[in-house]
């Protein structure tokens, strides 16, 4: 076979086959928490600062991964870490989310729970 056919077929294979989608991995969740915390009030920034461990020297994008990190160890959050919107829909609605999918469920459970989340939202962060 010439150099006329094995061309063609290879690229026509390469194109054929399934694309695959990844996760943004390492990477991707610290560039995304950078550009967040430098997107940061002045308020909602210092009131990271103050969550943030000693360790984390004031860097959030330093433990943006730790939830793909534990997953496995702590089974039960695995949930808590992501939401699925209905497809063709990029907007996140309290109302729709909290009344669909057993993860949201959870998550609405412990979002209730918690008074820092009420803090928050009365500091209007």
């Amino acid at each position: 076979m010439g150099l006329k056919f094995c061309a063609p077929a290879s690229l026509f294979l390469l194109l054929s086959l399934p694309a695959f989608a990844y996760g943004w991995g390492v990477d991707g969740h610290a560039i995304i928490c950078q550009i967040a915390q430098e997107r940061l009030s002045e308020s909602a920034a210092a009131a990271v600062e103050d969550l943030l461990p000693n360790y984390a020297k004031n860097n959030l994008s330093s433990l943006c991964t730790w939830a793909d990190r534990v997953k496995f160890r702590y089974r039960w959050s695995s949930p808590l870490h992501y939401i699925d919107t209905p497809d063709g829909l990029c907007t996140y609605d309290y109302d729709r989310e909290h009344r669909t999918g057993d993860s949201v469920s959870v998550q609405s459970m412990m979002i209730s729970s918690n008074d820092e989340t009420k803090l928050a939202l009365d500091r209007g962060l």
